[in-house]
């Protein structure tokens, strides 16, 4: 019995179209992920906090992206209270919002009355040299405290870190029942108000800070990991997002 073989031309063929229906697949395929509140959350890696608001939809909350500067939002579309307000990542969250130099002046005073009448401001950065020293001044009243280390020049090398270790991870007592993950990489605050409510890792540094003002408050996070896509599928992250 004589067994055909193909001609190698089709052999190269069918290679090269298996390979073209998974280039017009893979941009159509969904990643999904699951917290311990059941929320399932598909990004097709947008970024920009999609899964973060996908996540917030699904606790039944409503999610605003702000397109103008916090002040102005503070001022118009969150007049009132009950808000809380995210911004992350180690640009100035004033000046990178709204665009205009004069946002890291006294008009970041403005703050303190909207956060005052029973709101949150939450700030999370690994950089927190990126905080307007006037936010310090005119919102917190207090001076900028004492920082130990700085992720930030590490972050280049960071990729190429993670494949030969994986980054070392710490756990927060958040609340008796639940544990805050972080980064161990990331920089901490020294020596900040006693009437801070502060978190640390028990090596000498703070991450979560939370500063009360009037009836409501602002939260601090030192820290890149713990509301992020894969943060907060790690242990209790969501549960203290939630409670924030």
């Amino acid at each position: 019995m004589m067994i055909r073989r193909l001609p190698r031309f089709w052999i190269v063929a069918c290679i090269a179209g298996l390979l073209l229906i998974l280039v017009l697949a893979v941009p159509h395929l969904q990643t999904a992920s699951r917290t311990r509140f059941t929320c399932s959350v598909f990004d097709v890696g947008t970024g920009g906090g999609k899964a973060l608001a996908l996540w917030a939809e699904k606790m039944g909350w409503n999610v605003t992206p702000l397109k103008v500067s916090l002040l102005d939002a503070a001022q118009d579309t969150l007049a009132g209270e009950g808000h809380c307000v995210f911004t992350a990542g180690n640009d100035s969250f004033a000046s990178a919002s709204a665009g205009k130099k004069e946002d890291q002046g006294p008009n970041l005073a403005a703050f303190r009355p909207w956060i005052a009448k029973g709101n949150t401001l939450l700030i999370m950065t690994s950089d927190p040299a990126s905080i307007p020293e006037s936010f310090f001044k005119d919102v917190l009243k207090v001076s900028r405290p004492t920082c130990k280390g700085s992720s930030v020049p590490e972050k280049a090398l960071s990729f190429l870190r993670s494949k030969i270790e994986p980054e070392r991870m710490v756990n927060l007592p958040y609340s008796p029942q639940i544990q805050m993950r972080v980064r161990a990489s990331n920089p901490r605050w020294l020596g900040t108000p006693s009437q801070w409510e502060t978190l640390g890792d028990g090596d000498g540094g703070t991450v979560y800070h939370r500063v009360p003002i009037g009836k409501g408050s602002v939260v601090l996070i030192l820290d890149d990991y713990c509301f992020t896509n894969s943060g907060l599928d790690d242990g209790d992250n969501p549960r203290v997002l939630a409670d924030i």
